[in-house]
């Protein structure tokens, strides 16, 4: 396409353009879907009194997913907060018994 403007392709210059506007939207996205599951996991928990095989094992992944270093890291001076609460978390959907 750029030479079709008359113009020289940069691949460098495009991967940095690339990065830099991305960011980190792989792990937020990542972020955003393990909330959502964990959120509906609970909230069923809470309106039932119980989650669906399924949904629980789901929760489990998404809380055990969001203990992976990479994605807690990003939490900085709440990581150890994060960490603790992601691990009651489990805890919790260990001892559910439907």
């Amino acid at each position: 396409m750029a030479e079709k403007e008359g113009k020289e392709f940069d691949e460098d210059i495009y991967n940095q353009i690339l990065a830099e506007t991305s960011g980190d939207m792989g792990g937020r996205h990542l972020l955003a879907i393990d909330n959502a599951i964990i959120a509906v996991g609970f909230g069923q928990l809470v309106l039932e009194g119980r989650i669906d095989e399924d949904l629980k094992k789901l929760t489990k992944i998404a809380l055990r997913r969001e203990l992976i270093p990479i994605l807690v890291d990003r939490w900085r001076d709440y990581k150890e907060t994060r960490t603790e609460i992601l691990n009651k978390m489990i805890i919790i959907i260990d001892n559910i018994e439907n």
